[in-house]
């Protein structure tokens, strides 16, 4: 008795599916062809995988078209906030060098139960370096801030000019749906792009400045050891 309800139950259940999927496929088949007649193909979703995004040639072919955009020529602005983060950075780098030192210097002073020097050292010295080193992590966040609002607005205004030339928002909004949220493409993921664009350029930069001019210092501690 039970077994003869559950089947019923299963087999209607499993007609509830298949219809629903078939009326699914048959809306999909509609909109191709409404598309299809105003003379925009559409791609199917159905048919199209999804892509997982990582660092590859196709990232780097996509990069490569925004950055004309983010840095029209050498003479801009972008590309005169690029060198003054580039300075910052190697300010930072002097700056933890130099702090590296100074912590040595404490610790031979604290080993050695030199109370003077100590003083000087912790009281003094470093009293006085807390000023550079707050102006040089501050400039370093606005120089970062600036750098990705410069980005967003030229991307930003990019993007507008092409989404209103022509009847092209119209071609988006109701004929072709491989570009879902067309809004949010042009305001938070620009916004998330320009940031992360910015961070960047000093992630990569400051690895490399740190390289050089650690490997600059430890040469010079060594030739004056030998």
């Amino acid at each position: 008795m039970y077994v003869g309800r559950f089947s019923v139950l299963f087999g209607l259940l499993l007609f509830i599916y298949f219809y629903h999927r078939r009326a699914q496929q048959e809306r999909r088949r509609q909109a191709r062809l409404s598309a299809t007649r105003g003379g925009v193909p559409v791609q199917d979703n159905r048919n199209r995988r999804s892509k997982r995004v990582g660092v590859d040639a196709r990232f780097l072919a996509q990069v490569k078209k925004l950055l004309p955009i983010c840095i029209p020529g050498i003479a801009s602005k972008e590309s005169a906030l690029l060198v003054s983060l580039a300075v910052v950075l190697i300010c930072r780098t002097a700056l933890d060098i130099w702090f590296s030192g100074f912590n040595g210097h404490v610790v031979k002073a604290i080993v050695s139960r030199d109370r003077r020097n100590f003083i000087a050292l912790a009281v003094v010295e470093f009293g006085f370096m807390m000023w550079p080193m707050s102006i040089v992590n501050n400039s370093l966040k606005l120089c970062i801030s600036a750098l990705a609002l410069s980005f967003r607005s030229r991307l930003t205004r990019y993007a507008h000019e092409q989404y209103l030339k022509g009847i092209t928002f119209y071609k988006v909004s109701n004929l072709d749906n491989r570009i879902q949220n067309a809004d949010q493409l042009l305001t938070q993921d620009i916004d998330k792009f320009a940031e992360n664009l910015s961070h960047l350029y000093s992630d990569i930069a400051k690895p490399l400045v740190d390289i050089v001019l650690f490997a600059y210092k430890l040469g010079e501690a060594m030739y004056v050891d030998q």
